[in-house]
């Protein structure tokens, strides 16, 4: 039995007009993280197996 997860976490948010900044020295955003359940990944994996 799978489970989905889904919890805040911070990301650094690298601006559009200078994609070579370091994440570092770019400000974080609080983000949603969603994580698949591990039942719905191997369901698939298999299925594309098959084809």
């Amino acid at each position: 039995m799978g489970h989905d997860s889904l919890s805040k976490a911070n990301q650094h948010i690298v601006p559009a007009d200078d994609p070579r900044r370091r994440p570092r020295d770019c400000y974080k955003m609080q983000v949603w993280k969603l994580q698949e359940k591990p039942s719905d990944v191997n369901l698939a994996l298999d299925l594309y197996d098959d084809a």
